[in-house]
């Protein structure tokens, strides 16, 4: 996860470059650039698909476990695997139906900087990757704590 934090930071780094050239063109020269605000936007939407993974990834996602923490501890797990097959069936559901989508109209050019749209909505894919491969780590990483747990009693 560390080598995809670089990549939204370096991302993010861009973006503020970008709109940093955007103001200093439109308010100081007064001749605005037209493709500044356009890739922002853009990269903005990678950044949140990259950021994505990253946040399940150090448990900053939120999640409503009052109900859930008051079951016994069986039936906690017995949930917990549902609702992981549940997210990774919804990763898969998600990169297939967007590499469709890819498919049918990525080729068509974005108005203004013209570039595939096929690029934009790649984000979606490498998202749905990232994310089923960050839930199948914790998964592990919670049945290998909840084995230790057992093996300790």
């Amino acid at each position: 996860m560390k080598i995809v934090e670089g990549i939204v930071a370096a991302l993010i780094a861009v973006v503020v470059v970008f709109i940093t050239l955007q103001v200093f063109w439109r308010y100081v020269l007064r001749d605005p650039l037209v493709w500044t605000e356009q890739t922002s936007r853009y990269i903005f939407v990678w950044i949140c698909m990259l950021g994505a993974p990253v946040a399940f990834y150090k448990g900053a996602s939120f999640s409503f476990d009052l109900l859930v923490n008051a079951l016994p501890k069986t039936v906690q797990v017995v949930i917990d695997v549902i609702i992981t097959v549940c997210e990774l069936i919804f990763c898969g559901y998600w990169a297939y139906w967007t590499f469709r989508l890819i498919k049918k109209i990525g080729w068509r050019l974005t108005e203004g900087v013209v570039i595939p749209m096929g690029y934009l909505y790649a984000a979606q894919i490498v998202c749905a990757v990232l994310l089923a491969i960050v839930l199948l780590y914790l998964a592990i990483k919670r049945f290998r704590r909840d084995l230790g747990k057992e093996a300790a009693k």
